[in-house]
């Protein structure tokens, strides 16, 4: 079973590259001030962390590195 579909029930954030970037590092980022509570956060690639969001602040919680080819990888083939 893909991860995705056991976190269907946990509302979608969408992030940037940049954003993306600062969260595989732990880095908290911005987020809208509508969005509150625990979020999976995806970029344009796929599923990126579950994260929580307080207060316009997401802070990744669990990063995930479940795709292959991102373009900033190394392919050794």
């Amino acid at each position: 079973m893909p991860v995705e579909t056991a976190l269907d029930d946990i509302p979608a954030l969408a992030v940037t590259e940049t954003m993306t970037q600062l969260l595989r590092q732990g880095q908290p980022v911005e987020a809208p001030e509508s969005c509150n509570g625990t979020v999976q956060v995806h970029d344009d690639v796929g599923l990126v962390a579950l994260g929580e969001v307080t207060e316009g602040i997401l802070k990744p919680l669990r990063v995930f590195n479940l795709n292959e080819k991102r373009g900033h990888d190394v392919d050794n083939g």
